[in-house]
């Protein structure tokens, strides 16, 4: 849609909302490989980077969450 409520004048050849739906679905698949503790199994280090380390020692092995 353009300014004002009038659609694209080249919506009916265009490609592009196919190729950003294609895109997105690569995009969210990839996430889907993930979880939270993936991205933050590197704790001490996030921790120094963001100035949050921890005091608390925990047992090896043992998660926090």
């Amino acid at each position: 849609m353009q300014a004002q409520g009038r659609p694209c004048a080249i919506s009916p050849a265009c490609n592009l909302k196919g190729l950003l739906h294609e895109a997105l679905a690569a995009f969210l698949a990839v996430l889907d490989k993930y979880t939270l503790a993936d991205l933050v199994e590197n704790r001490a280090i996030l921790g120094a980077f963001l100035g949050i380390g921890t005091t608390v020692k925990l047992e090896e092995g043992a998660q926090p969450w």
